[in-house]
């Protein structure tokens, strides 16, 4: 046997080795009033609990455990090494009994080879679920799959306020441009060199990287150009278009190339991982953003709070939206300005919680997932707990300083919960937005009434086709390669590496290699017009 087919056989052997163990699980429950440990693997969103918090024994986890009368035992890996460690996990086949990622294509793919139960029994008798998480949503994760089975519960956006934009550092608009917002896309050049002329170590515009793509929260040129991911589709004259075919991302590109040669781009734009992007967010007076409401709004008081602490102070930092420009850039339609909101996509791109095929306590596994749907849940998320975030005070809840602030050496802090909203979502927008007004009145205020163009101009979008195309093995199998493809191209090009004739001829070359998948894609929304319409899709720029 040749050395090639040995390898091969052996790949085989291994799935099918990888299927057995997934689908051997009893699928009885335990005995009534029997708690049983349920083990379970989670990622924290970037927000550990502190020093001296034990994931699987501690107040908030507790109420999981009360609900589901289980005892819960956690694993979750520190948030740099989570991607390795889900994928590793999710490669072996031996999995706890409920597994959480956000790397959606590790999960899809496992979920395609039978690692996840099939949620929907479950789910059609559970009202508190289905409250979290109305049937669009669960048919949505459906979707994710080539075996149509309700493999997993999303992370949803119930409660959460729509809207998405450009945000800027307001008191960096107030010092270097006279307290006036930016109204075309010269005029945030001449912000930017304003800033860097006074302080020369300044990084007016970064880049977040995240997988294959820049400028993660970071895409401000871009997305005032219409394009804020070169890797993502366009609707354009009656079908999608990939971004980088588009004369709108090269007009962008050619702008991020110049601020790169004039010091105004981070010069590690293309390698920037989270935590070196968000230190410079503090440190080099990174300038703009861009940035969901629900991230940004709930966050002004505790950042104001935050600054006070740092050595030395920095007082009057806080984020605002920018408002919509008054000149957008030659060859940019308006129409196609997308400012997403969660009517566009009512649940998380990649949050998932789905329960092993494996496990011997299906049933019990379940009431894990409730719990973490709970509205026990929700409140302490929401609250904490009376005496320590929140006293009553005539009938009527009112937080102390300690609700929302996030202190990473307090082992009783609070803050930290924000990533057990797997299921409901980060955080309820109401008590959020209550507690951030009472802590900074005026800042919050400012930000909030930024922000009110956004919601209404973002509901406009209508909710996006994109929830419901299938998954196409042949372009997962390529999807990963193509975006890499991109980011290379595109560091070049803004990097100097290659000019505007160099990377003409690398989209024309990506073109020829994976153009087909678009073709698919495109094909498939033509054959399901009747369907989209039926669900209350609206193609937004048609």
């Amino acid at each position: 046997m040749r050395s090639g087919s040995r390898a091969l056989l052996l790949v085989l052997i291994g799935l099918l080795t990888v299927a057995f163990a997934w689908s051997s699980g009893s699928t009885e429950g335990a005995a009534t009033g029997e708690r049983v440990k349920i083990t379970m693997f989670m990622g924290n969103s970037g927000v550990a609990q502190p020093a001296g918090v034990d994931p699987s024994d501690n107040w908030a986890i507790n109420i999981i455990e009360k609900y589901a009368n289980v005892d819960l035992e956690l694993e979750i890996p520190n948030y740099t090494d989570f991607a390795t460690k889900c994928n590793l996990l999710l490669a072996s086949g031996n999995l706890p009994d409920i597994v959480h990622s956000w790397i959606k294509a590790d999960m899809v793919k496992a979920a395609d080879a039978g690692a996840f139960l099939d949620l929907k029994s479950f789910y059609d008798k559970s009202p508190q679920m289905q409250k979290v998480t109305p049937p669009l949503n669960f048919e949505l994760t459906r979707d994710d799959t080539t075996t149509k089975k309700y493999w997993a519960i999303p992370m949803n956006a119930v409660g959460m306020e729509a809207g998405w934009g450009v945000i800027v550092r307001q008191d960096l608009i107030d010092k270097y441009n006279g307290g006036k917002y930016p109204e075309d896309v010269q005029g945030y050049l001449n912000w930017f060199k304003a800033i860097k002329a006074a302080n020369p170590d300044a990084i007016p515009y970064a880049s977040r990287i995240s997988g294959n793509y820049m400028f993660v929260n970071s895409a401000a040129i871009l997305a005032m150009h219409g394009v804020y991911y070169p890797q993502s589709s366009y609707y354009r004259n009656g079908k999608y278009y990939r971004g980088i075919e588009l004369p709108e991302t090269t007009a962008a590109l050619q702008v991020l190339r110049q601020m790169y040669q004039d010091g105004l781009l981070d010069k590690e734009f293309s390698t920037n991982p989270p935590d070196a992007y968000f230190s410079k967010l503090t440190n080099k007076m990174v300038a703009t953003q861009t940035n969901t409401l629900d991230q940004i709004l709930p966050a002004v008081g505790n950042q104001i709070e935050q600054n006070a602490l740092n050595s030395p102070p920095t007082p009057g930092v806080y984020w605002v939206f920018a408002p919509p420009l008054k000149r957008y850039p030659d060859g940019v339609d308006r129409k196609y300005i997308q400012w997403l909101s969660s009517d566009v996509f009512p649940i998380n791109s990649g949050h998932r919680v789905a329960i092993s095929a494996k496990t011997q306590h299906p049933a019990e596994a379940w009431k894990v997932l409730e719990g973490f749907a709970s509205d026990e849940l929700r409140d302490a998320q929401a609250w904490g707990r009376e005496g320590k975030e929140y006293n009553v005070v005539n009938g009527k809840r009112v937080p102390t300083k300690r609700l929302y602030f996030n202190d990473v050496n307090d082992p009783d802090s609070h803050y930290w919960t924000l990533h057990l909203g797997i299921i409901w979502g980060f955080w309820p927008t109401e008590v959020k937005y209550e507690v951030q007004r009472l802590k900074a009145p005026a800042e919050f205020q400012k930000a909030y009434d930024s922000s009110r163009w956004l919601v209404a101009d973002g509901k406009a979008t209508g909710l996006s086709p994109w929830n419901f195309i299938p998954t196409m093995p042949d372009i997962s199998a390529k999807g990963a390669e193509a975006d890499a493809s991109i980011a290379q191209m595109i560091a070049k090009f803004i990097s100097g590496e290659i000019d505007l004739n160099g990377y003409n001829a690398a989209v024309k070359d990506w073109k020829s290699k994976y153009d087909w998948m678009l073709e698919q894609q495109n094909k498939w929304f033509a054959d399901n017009q009747a369907m989209l319409k039926s669900k209350g899709v609206k193609i937004y720029g048609q």
